[in-house]
């Protein structure tokens, strides 16, 4: 068993660069921190969880719930947060919210797709087709080239009444 709190402090800087990958901003990511560890003591109020990957999970998880609840859903970019990252990250803050998301959890964190609907509120195929798009478009990006607007072959669930739905990012 583990203490979160110490894991915490120990991995703030690596659980800093997931909520800011995922939200896209400072502010945000510094909100999701404080989240998780509220909900890590609900969870655990002995103080300890089972394994690190349990407090990476609960800062995911917070970092989209921040990000979904959030206002500011455009995708400008402070370029100080850039140099927040290193140089090879800087083209994630680029993607769509959705699609950051996405390729953080599946190709970053490495959640399987069924993980990553789970977690974005979506069906497991929408997410393997938002984690596609997100790659091509991160290697679009980090070749210094504009990403096209993807087109998908059919229109993905989460996409069909965004205007009934606070499921898409």
């Amino acid at each position: 068993m583990w203490n979160y709190s110490e894991l915490f402090l120990r991995d703030l800087d690596a659980l800093f660069r997931i909520a800011l990958l995922i939200t896209g901003s400072v502010e945000l990511a510094e909100r999701a921190l404080i989240e998780s560890m509220d909900v890590l003591s609900a969870i655990a109020p002995s103080g300890r969880i089972s394994n690190c990957s349990v407090m990476v999970l609960t800062v995911a998880r917070s970092s989209i719930a921040v990000l979904r609840r959030s206002k500011r859903m455009s995708d400008s970019m402070e370029e100080s947060t850039l140099t927040l990252l290193h140089q090879d990250l800087r083209p994630i803050l680029k993607l769509s919210p959705d699609l950051r998301c996405c390729f953080v959890l599946r190709t970053l964190l490495r959640y399987s797709h069924e993980q990553v609907g789970l977690l974005m509120n979506i069906q497991s195929e929408d997410a393997e087709m938002l984690a596609q798009t997100a790659v091509l478009q991160f290697a679009k990006l980090a070749r210094g080239c504009e990403p096209e607007v993807p087109s998908y072959g059919r229109q993905p669930s989460f996409l069909q009444d965004a205007s009934t739905s606070e499921s898409a990012i």
